[in-house]
């Protein structure tokens, strides 16, 4: 048994045994009459298939009970609970917001530096371009090659004397 929020799509995967059949899949919403699932019916090999449930197949608070018939497969019956989506869940946009304000959190992982603007750095040291290794300006570009994300000053030796970063 699967547990399903409550007017959400929903993948519901079934085995019949058999490959090349055309289920017809009801369902019974809370012990209510049986009725066609509203969301089409796909197989997706090696004898699976799957009934995309719709928000109106998953309107109902409750179980939600299945009866899938298919012409040379014996008939499957199962249940799944539609249950209430948590309170306080929150949006796509509201988890963006969230995940920006971590992103471009002050001194969140180094004194002076978001997370956001550490991880341009790193890319650029890992694995962006260098120039100028055989001087005494070292330079390492961002991942689009359109700044130089690193500039350092180095002595005879390869030693950084001065680092400016570029973080925007």
């Amino acid at each position: 048994m699967s547990l399903i929020a409550q007017s959400t799509v929903y993948p519901r995967l079934f085995c019949l045994g058999a490959t090349g059949l055309s289920p017809i899949v009801t369902i019974s919403k809370a012990g209510a009459a049986f009725g066609a699932a509203a969301g089409a019916v796909s197989e997706i090999g090696s004898t699976w298939y799957k009934a995309l449930l719709t928000v109106i197949d998953t309107e109902t608070l409750g179980d939600l009970g299945y009866h899938i018939t298919a012409a040379g497969a014996d008939d499957l019956d199962m249940c799944d609970q539609v249950v209430a989506a948590p309170v306080g869940a929150l949006t796509s946009g509201e988890r963006n917001a969230v995940a920006d304000a971590q992103l471009d959190r002050a001194d969140g992982i180094e004194t002076g530096l978001t997370p956001r603007q550490l991880g341009r750095v790193a890319y650029a040291a890992s694995a962006g371009k260098l120039s100028g290794a055989a001087t005494t300006t070292v330079k390492v570009r961002n991942k689009a090659d359109a700044k130089d994300r690193i500039t350092a000053t180095v002595d005879a030796d390869g030693n950084r004397t001065a680092v400016t970063l570029d973080l925007t």
